[in-house]
């Protein structure tokens, strides 16, 4: 079963590998690394949301970042 993850509205700041692969059936998983780019966002709240596509199921989650004066 192929799957993927994707951002409807893309946020620079966070990154996803892989972004798509292939599971051998409906009881395999399959880890994805979330890596988020602080450089450049103000201080702040910043969320983006991503969707999860296996076969014909389509799930929504919400990435919630924080970013504080560490000075």
């Amino acid at each position: 079963m192929d799957w993927s993850v994707s951002q409807p509205q893309a946020e620079p700041w966070l990154t996803m590998t892989p972004a798509s692969g292939t599971l051998a059936d409906q009881t395999t998983s399959a880890e994805v690394k979330l890596t988020v780019d602080a450089a450049g966002l103000a201080v702040g709240e910043h969320e983006a949301v991503l969707e999860l596509r296996a076969g014909d199921d389509v799930q929504r989650a919400t990435v919630h970042a924080v970013v504080r004066n560490t000075k």
